[in-house]
């Protein structure tokens, strides 16, 4: 079996919720190194705005569900 042949089967075990977590950590990242290394951007500032975004996200969520 092959690295990505067991990676899939781990995920396809994990609840989503899990999944979710692990691809939005890697997105928290990934977006910052590659802005920078490839647009010429300020990492900070990037993963800055992308927290800011998130926590947005995350309260948007608690309200919708109580």
């Amino acid at each position: 079996m092959s690295v990505l042949e067991d990676l899939v089967e781990t995920f396809r075990q994990r609840p989503w919720r899990t999944v979710f977590t692990i691809l939005l950590i890697i997105f928290w990242i990934a977006v910052p190194l590659i802005s920078q290394l490839y647009f010429d951007m300020s990492a900070v500032k990037i993963s800055f705005t992308v927290t800011v975004l998130y926590y947005a996200g995350w309260k948007l969520y608690e309200l919708q569900t109580g």
